[in-house]
């Protein structure tokens, strides 16, 4: 898997393959590797927001068991009953998806259509913006384990605004980025300047000469009579 990725990517993530293979593989209890692993990963700089990973077991009651982590919530297992196979829960779900096929698949949750997986729009929902789910191949007969991942959005609110927008005006200085956005809506150009408004928008960036590298990005600013308060930034790689 390293030497799949940039050589900046190297960098930041080994630190993370580092601690795997000292303390890491010495970790005895699933969700606590898990929480470590995604900790760490986040802090290298990865925008991990949720991640879950399931394993069959053979087990009167249960068919399997997962362990979920959230960035804001940490980790917490997720026990998988007899019949969970058969429910609306899994039929149709990216999990059944990757298990049927055994390759990768990812799914743009800024884009869903309306026919995609209940799963899916709950992550939306919450926040979500891409999702991806890879088959984990092991030397054994059964089902294939599934480790799925998604990013989301993140919200930073004042006085971090002003270190934020400067870290945004660094970043394009030293990439050239070409936006296309929409305007603000005219009804939140006409509020009076003393209400609360929030101005939304949605485009895509490419960086760089290559035109596939674009990022679907979205997010809002809320400003109030005391000025900007909150500014919410969404984005999705397109590969």
């Amino acid at each position: 898997m390293p030497d799949a990725l940039p050589a900046a990517a190297n960098a930041r993530l080994q630190p993370v393959l580092d601690w795997i293979i000292s303390e890491g593989r010495l970790e005895p209890d699933l969700g606590r590797f898990v929480d470590q692993v995604m900790r760490r990963a986040v802090d290298a700089g990865l925008p991990i927001w949720r991640f879950y990973i399931g394993l069959q077991l053979v087990h009167p009651q249960m068919i399997a068991t997962g362990v979920l982590w959230r960035r804001d919530a940490g980790y917490e297992e997720v026990p998988r009953l007899h019949g969970i196979l058969t429910s609306s829960a899994y039929l149709g779900s990216p999990m059944q998806e990757v298990r049927q096929k055994g390759t990768t698949v990812r799914y743009c949750l800024t884009d869903l259509p309306e026919t995609a997986h209940s799963v899916l729009h709950e992550l939306q929902a919450g926040g979500g913006t891409d999702y991806v789910a890879f088959p984990m191949r092991l030397g054994r007969p059964g089902s294939i384990p599934v480790a799925s991942f998604a990013t989301g959005c993140r919200t930073i609110r004042a006085p971090a605004l002003s270190a934020a927008t400067t870290a945004a005006s660094d970043a394009e200085s030293r990439s050239p980025i070409t936006t296309s956005t929409s305007s603000p809506s005219a009804s939140a150009r006409s509020r009076p300047p003393s209400a609360a408004t929030t101005v939304a928008w949605r485009g895509t960036a490419t960086a760089g000469p290559d035109p596939a590298a674009t990022t679907t990005t979205s997010g809002s600013i809320t400003r109030s009579s005391a000025g900007i308060t909150q500014v919410r930034f969404c984005g999705s790689a397109a590969r």
